[in-house]
């Protein structure tokens, strides 16, 4: 069988089929031709999709081969089970869209004309009328970006609201692979070292950032940190942040997290704080 590809060139092609194509004038047009249509072909336009995959509520379409991504795709399959069976919340089924990258380039090629203020992200979660979309593109970070914006799709197909900071801090505690999520994300040491240097838990701080852009890699980590305390410091600091996701699914308004741990968890600062001294030692 013939195979040829985008850098060979006409002379090349001429003497690689000059055996299938005796005349010479017929053998240099088929050369030219086969090589117009190869390049052609290699300036895939962003969103010329090469896969695409159902996975439960997800479609997941992407500009490379999705094996080479299984197990982000495994993962993010996982992601509604896990997200319903750690928040007690009833997970919503509308469909959500993953579209996946395969260079910065197309990635901000195909939002531009899309959702232009999305450009200036590494990944994004845009929640439509129809569906929720994740667009994110391969780099270091990818796996993490994915695994980060589909929780906002999770948490929002399943949440009329959710404050700000609470948002980011749970994307920040499933953003890692599951079995790092309990005890291997690097907030943790982050928020020890910071420690030595008089950091302390503050919510109002963090419940005044209402803006994205207001949010900077302290307020990422500080958000998880809460999170995490809330989830795994005491049956006392679960069931203050799984009721307070319960009164949103209901409908109900609980008034700012602050004030919900307040009347709920004693001292919460000052246990926050022994909880990160001393989670996993």
């Amino acid at each position: 069988m013939l195979r040829v590809h985008a850098g060979c060139d006409v002379a090349r092609f001429a003497r690689t089929i000059s055996r299938f194509v005796p005349n010479p004038r017929l053998l240099q047009w088929t050369a030219f031709a086969l090589t117009m249509l190869i390049a052609v072909a290699s300036l895939r336009a962003a969103g010329d999709w090469v896969d695409y995959r159902v996975v439960g509520s997800l479609q997941i379409r992407s500009e490379f081969r999705l094996d080479d991504a299984a197990a982000v795709v495994r993962e993010v399959g996982q992601l509604s089970d896990d997200i319903e069976e750690t928040l007690n919340i009833k997970v919503g089924k509308a469909p959500i869209h993953l579209h996946f990258f395969a260079s910065r380039r197309s990635y901000v090629q195909y939002l531009a004309d899309r959702v232009p203020e999305g450009t200036k992200w590494k990944a994004l979660f845009v929640k439509g009328e129809d569906a929720a979309r994740v667009y994110a593109h391969m780099s270091p970070s990818f796996e993490t970006d994915v695994r980060h914006e589909s929780t906002h799709a999770v948490l929002h197909n399943s949440l009329a609201f959710l404050p700000l900071w609470l948002d980011e801090g749970l994307a920040e505690y499933f953003e890692v692979s599951p079995n790092r999520r309990v005890a291997g994300h690097s907030h943790l040491s982050s928020l020890r070292w910071a420690l030595r240097f008089g950091w302390r838990p503050s919510l109002a701080r963090l419940e005044n950032k209402n803006d994205l852009g207001d949010m900077g890699q302290r307020d990422y980590r500080d958000s998880w940190g809460w999170v995490h305390f809330m989830l795994h410091e005491s049956v006392q600091s679960r069931r203050a942040l799984l009721g307070y996701l319960a009164q949103i699914q209901q409908g109900r308004s609980p008034g700012p997290m602050s004030e919900w741990i307040a009347s709920r968890i004693p001292n919460a600062e000052a246990r926050v704080l022994q909880h990160l001294k001393t989670w996993g030692r």
